[in-house]
């Protein structure tokens, strides 16, 4: 019954959630550091590896998001391409190893990416 724990714990928190995304979460999309330690609370809720995209984090740089990711107990990330560069298939070899080794050095886990 993981998945029943799972949904019990974020039904309990629905107003809570949604509170928090309206207070949070900044219209450039970056979030603030209670949101950050709030999605950390909910991690320890549950059972599974949890994972968020890079996107949630807006303009903030790379390596910064991936330290907020950490630090809010989050164990992987999904990498919006377009968040790194505008026509990602033009970036270079040099930057997608320095985003593997923020990525690694970090602890996090690279789980896919997004907007393809």
């Amino acid at each position: 019954m993981v998945f029943k724990g799972l949904s019990d714990a974020l039904s309990a928190d629905t107003e809570r959630w949604e509170s928090t995304l309206a207070r949070d979460i900044r219209h450039d999309g970056s979030v603030t550091d209670s949101f950050v330690r709030y999605i950390g609370q909910m991690a320890d809720r549950t059972p599974f590896k949890l994972s968020t995209c890079n996107e949630v984090f807006g303009e903030t740089d790379f390596a910064e998001a991936c330290r907020s990711i950490k630090r809010a107990g989050w164990d992987g990330i999904e990498i919006a391409p377009f968040t790194l560069m505008k026509d990602a298939t033009r970036l270079p070899v040099s930057r997608r190893h320095e985003v593997r080794d923020i990525v690694l050095s970090e602890g996090l886990e690279f789980v896919g990416l997004h907007w393809l």
